[in-house]
């Protein structure tokens, strides 16, 4: 499952890169992106309802 990550909406706390390092990643500015990797819907939901800034969405939900 993909996930997608609203640049415009990220707070850069770091949640979702302590959540699935593999997944997500930082830039120098603190904003999270995705690495493009896959992950199951179970994780996707999590990432999902665990962003503070409601920055993360999951296309096919």
């Amino acid at each position: 499952m993909a996930i997608e990550i609203d640049a415009g909406k990220c707070f850069g706390m770091g949640i979702c890169e302590m959540l699935a390092p593999d997944v997500t990643e930082r830039d120098d500015d603190g904003i999270a992106h995705t690495t493009g990797a896959t992950v199951p819907l179970s994780l996707a939901r999590d990432l999902r309802d665990n962003c503070p800034s409601a920055a993360i969405a999951i296309p096919s939900d």
